[in-house]
């Protein structure tokens, strides 16, 4: 936990993190989208723009077939922390 605890408080605020991760499923889809469009200021390319479009398709075709923010952060510091 050492690794989520340090991201949280140094990139986020905790709450926020928790607010989302309490989103049904097509409200963290839609913050998502919100965010992604938020920050379309030419940063990104072409090439990762479409890389996140077909990740967000698939996420939509197949909402059961997702991990929660806690599994991905879970296999996140077991790999790398």
């Amino acid at each position: 936990m050492r690794g989520r605890a340090a991201y949280a408080c140094g990139m986020v605020d905790p709450g926020l993190l928790h607010q989302v991760a309490e989103l049904e499923r097509p409200d963290q889809v839609e913050l998502i989208d919100f965010l992604y469009r938020e920050l379309d200021d030419g940063a990104l390319d072409d090439q990762t723009k479409a890389l996140l479009d077909e990740r967000l398709a698939d996420m939509e075709a197949h909402p059961d077939d997702q991990s929660d923010l806690a599994d991905v952060m879970s296999r996140l510091e077991e790999k790398w922390l």
